[in-house]
């Protein structure tokens, strides 16, 4: 009985790390996104972008962030990196 007390503590110790390993590269994902969105709207940005490639990387940045909010919170962390 020890055993799979352990085994189980064990178990929801994997499952608690992967679930906070998931939630940090999903907030890292969320951050570059609205810093590159921030970016695209900055001067420098602009004097060397032209309107249509930044309106293609909102658009990409858009979708990114649309798949992200979609993705189920048991997701497999290595589907949202290999995805992104």
């Amino acid at each position: 009985m020890w055993n799979v007390i352990c085994c189980s503590i064990a178990q929801l110790k994997k499952l608690e790390e992967e679930k906070h390993l998931l939630s940090k590269v999903k907030n890292e994902i969320e951050a570059f996104v609205f810093d590159t969105q921030d970016r695209l709207e900055q001067r420098d940005y602009k004097l060397c972008s032209t309107e249509e490639e930044r309106v293609a990387i909102a658009a990409k940045l858009s979708e990114a962030s649309d798949w992200l909010i979609e993705q189920e919170d048991d997701t497999p962390r290595q589907v949202i990196i290999v995805s992104c």
